[in-house]
């Protein structure tokens, strides 16, 4: 029998990529204040991924910034509570979520990207609570995915708000989303270009 455990960064390792790889499903994994550099590939699902005290005291800042700062790619996982910040090459978010469902992303602040958040391919996620400022192109990007229920995100300083392939995309839950400074709120767009 596997008993759910909890990683703390960087008391049991020194980076959260080094968490994640030992985490097993029902983990939690708390993240200690602090900026910690480098890109994240979130590979084991079912787990926990939360800063201990919020993400104005908790960073993940970029290492290459023509990835992703975090990938997702397996369902079921919860990422609360980071400023995560540098993913500023074109078609990169400070949060990508890579053909999955199930996922809970809530109380980030996702500035300084290409995209705040990325969809692609992933369907029933519920993104809530998290603030999207200054990034170059959306605050949350949207390709091929479905079913994803936003709600009472902030977004300022963005080119786009939301941005939707409409070809490639169903309905999206928008709800009590507040929009500042925002050129365009929702743009939907026939192209058909991954974000």
């Amino acid at each position: 029998v596997s008993w759910a455990k909890i990683i703390y960064v960087p008391d049991n390792y020194p980076k959260i990529q080094a968490a994640v790889n030992v985490a097993n499903s029902g983990d939690t994994i708390i993240v200690r204040d602090g900026t910690y550099t480098e890109n994240v590939d979130v590979t084991k699902g079912l787990i926990v991924i939360k800063s201990e005290k919020g993400a104005d005291l908790t960073t993940i800042q970029a290492a290459d910034s023509n990835d992703h700062v975090i990938e997702i790619v397996v369902p079921n996982v919860s990422l609360t509570g980071f400023t995560i910040k540098g993913a500023t090459d074109k078609k990169k978010a400070g949060i990508y979520l890579n053909a999955v469902t199930g996922c809970n992303i809530g109380g980030n602040h996702c500035a300084n990207n290409y995209a705040g958040v990325g969809f692609y391919l992933s369907n029933d996620n519920l993104i809530a609570n998290n603030i999207l400022d200054s990034n170059s192109q959306a605050g949350i990007g949207i390709y091929k995915s479905y079913g994803n229920s936003i709600s009472k995100n902030v977004f300022s300083n963005n080119p786009y708000g939301i941005a939707v392939s409409v070809e490639e995309s169903g309905v999206c839950a928008a709800a009590e989303a507040m929009s500042y400074d925002v050129d365009r709120g929702i743009i939907t767009s026939a192209s058909s270009n991954e974000m």
